[in-house]
């Protein structure tokens, strides 16, 4: 079984999601800020409090027979990733208000750094959202959606990618991280104030 959350990229090096993944989260604490912030809507906080509520009831439950996979935990949480990705990239300019409404534009297009030059055309964001709000901000939120949202939802009939209660946990922090560095990132643009 193969982890559905990498813990190293080209090269065997860390990826930056694994690097964020390390490091304990107080979700609560996240959940608060945002609800302060004015960064996500009551639909985006509603789903993170409910992956937060499924997470918590498959932790406490602690089953002697553990299920195969907990991607359903992660589901709640990486709607609500998709609809602030979307909000974001349409507040910072990044892409048109019928972009924002269209069901056929796609943020896993538009954020791969590794889409082929000939398919990079005005609907690909990664050099802007790198440009806007740096190389790293870009790469976690690229990795975020990969391994959180993509991997997660996608059956690969190569690879038994099954997640862990564990690894369904580090998505969800993952998810909040990508979300809580929007606050850095859209500082110029007074989120807070």
């Amino acid at each position: 079984m193969r982890p559905i959350l990498p813990l190293a990229g080209r090269g065997g090096q860390p990826t930056e999601g694994y690097a964020i993944l390390k490091r304990s989260m107080d979700l609560e604490s996240a959940l608060k800020t945002f609800d302060r912030s004015g960064l996500l809507t009551a639909g985006q906080l509603m789903l993170l409090k409910q992956a937060m509520a499924l997470l918590a009831r498959e932790e406490q439950a602690k089953p002697r027979q553990p299920l195969s996979d907990y991607g359903f935990v992660i589901f709640s949480a990486a709607k609500a990733y998709e609809g602030f990705l979307k909000s974001f990239f349409y507040q910072l300019g990044l892409i048109s208000r019928q972009q924002y409404g269209d069901e056929h534009w796609r943020i896993g297009r538009a954020l791969n750094p590794d889409l082929p030059y000939r398919l990079r055309d005005e609907t690909w964001l990664y050099d802007d959202v790198a440009t806007t709000c740096g190389e790293k901000t870009a790469r976690l939120w690229w990795e975020t959606w990969r391994t959180s949202r993509n991997q997660v939802f996608h059956y690969f009939p190569d690879h038994d990618q099954w997640v862990t209660l564990g690894e369904a946990r580090r998505a969800i922090e993952m998810i909040m991280q990508a979300i809580q560095t929007a606050l850095v990132c859209d500082g110029r643009r007074k989120w807070l104030e």
